[in-house]
């Protein structure tokens, strides 16, 4: 089996399935779809909140990758940490676990006076 040179890397490598019209070997494939999943949440977060990805890293680091309300790690929630920003300024706050920035979202809309008043109502049906 002749070697074929790998686009990428420049690696001659034999014996093994290139991909992309067999211009890059599997290793460099999957560099290259991270790299573009990386470019593409950067753009995300800048063109969402105005902030880069390094920006959201710096902020994931100083709160040591936990929620900023209840300290949960995110190594123990399904999902990454979210941008919690105020809706009518636009200024970044913090990073919330799904169920802290829901919360937040809820006590921010109409939604909070209907809390508040179904709280109301039903403390003084059991007062």
């Amino acid at each position: 089996m002749d070697a074929k040179r790998c686009y990428t890397c420049g690696k001659y490598k034999a014996g093994i399935y290139f991909a992309s019209m067999e211009k890059n070997c599997m290793e460099c494939v999957a560099d290259l779809k991270e790299a573009a999943k990386l470019r593409s949440l950067d753009h995300s977060y800048q063109t969402r909140y105005g902030m880069t990805l390094d920006d959201y890293n710096d902020m994931f680091d100083k709160q040591n990758g936990r929620c900023a309300i209840c300290d949960t790690h995110q190594m123990k929630l399904k999902s990454k940490l979210f941008v919690d920003h105020c809706h009518e300024t636009g200024q970044i706050r913090a990073l919330l676990c799904n169920k802290c920035n829901s919360m937040l979202g809820g006590l921010e809309s109409p939604m909070r006076d209907k809390g508040d008043a179904y709280i109301k109502r039903h403390k003084a049906l059991n007062d």
